[in-house]
């Protein structure tokens, strides 16, 4: 099991603002800032350092006073037992939320031992509530119909198993023989690609159950502009 990046949308918020939670997160988890940097939409780009980071004030004296939205993308930067994690927070005009992603990429010289990966959660968590993530499920499921959202909580579940696995075979991975833990590794790729078959299932039948009722609403709208005027 190896470390992979955690993506998630967040709501749309004034640049000052996004900084301002960002600021509030790191003091949240007790974190210093190495680096964060801010592109504007125009391709522009300043970065602070160190101390500077700290405060982000050269970033904030650089936006305008009200609550302006110029920013293409914010990149902050902090370290977490001496290993760099970068967080990206990308803003797509075309798009209702910002995208934020946690690169977990350096952590992979680490060992997954579960006092870092509760380390690791506890970011996110807090991450997540500063620069308020979206949840979606809940509204796709409404607009899919009972039975849809049916499939949507079994998935669920079965997530909450994938995830309760991995978490045991972080917690057992220091201790696990070479042959238990191949055999651990191959029952969670099998589990979570059944789990992914099943997703795909029930969206291609969610998807043809939406045709259907298009279809047939275009037929009574084409029977209705047959039929004579005045019956």
């Amino acid at each position: 099991m190896s470390w992979t990046n955690f993506v998630f949308p967040a709501v749309r918020q004034p640049d000052r603002k996004v900084i301002a939670a960002v600021l509030a997160f790191a003091e949240d988890v007790e974190v210093k800032l190495h680096s964060v940097s801010f592109q504007f939409q125009s391709g522009a780009a300043l970065e602070a350092q160190g101390e500077t980071a700290q405060s982000c004030e050269t970033l904030l004296k650089a936006l305008p006073a009200d609550d302006s939205d110029i920013m293409r993308s914010l990149t902050v930067q902090f370290l977490v037992r001496a290993q760099m994690v970068t967080v990206n927070i990308s803003r797509d005009p075309q798009q209702a939320h910002d995208q934020v992603t946690v690169q977990l990429d350096n952590l992979q010289n680490l060992r997954m031992p579960q006092d870092l990966v509760t380390e690791v959660n506890r970011l996110i968590v807090h991450l997540k509530k500063r620069l308020h993530a979206v949840d979606t499920r809940a509204g796709v499921a409404a607009l899919l119909g009972k039975e849809t959202q049916q499939n949507l909580e079994r998935r669920e579940l079965e997530l909450q198993r994938i995830e309760a696995l991995g978490r045991s075979l972080a917690e057992n991975l220091a201790k696990a023989t070479s042959e238990t833990r191949l055999q651990l590794e191959e029952e969670y790729r099998a589990l979570r690609a059944s789990v992914e078959a099943e997703r795909q299932a029930n969206a291609e039948r969610a998807r043809a159950q939406t045709e259907e009722r298009e279809r047939a609403l275009d037929d009574r709208q084409k029977e209705a502009r047959r039929s004579p005027r005045g019956h």
